[in-house]
């Protein structure tokens, strides 16, 4: 499951980089980042960090 962010993240940072290549896309890609922010804010939350899972 830890995997899981470290994907979200790739997949977010590959989609900015999208955007600012492709221009013509960028409206549309951002709005699905924003989506994306929202559950990757929401992932944060809810997944315990190792800290949390060792104490």
């Amino acid at each position: 499951l830890g995997a899981a962010v470290l994907s979200f993240e790739f997949f977010m940072k590959a989609w900015e980089r999208l955007a600012e290549q492709q221009q013509y896309l960028k409206p549309f890609i951002n709005i699905g980042l924003t989506h994306a922010m929202v559950y990757y804010n929401y992932m944060q939350i809810v997944l315990p960090t190792p800290l949390q899972c060792v104490s």
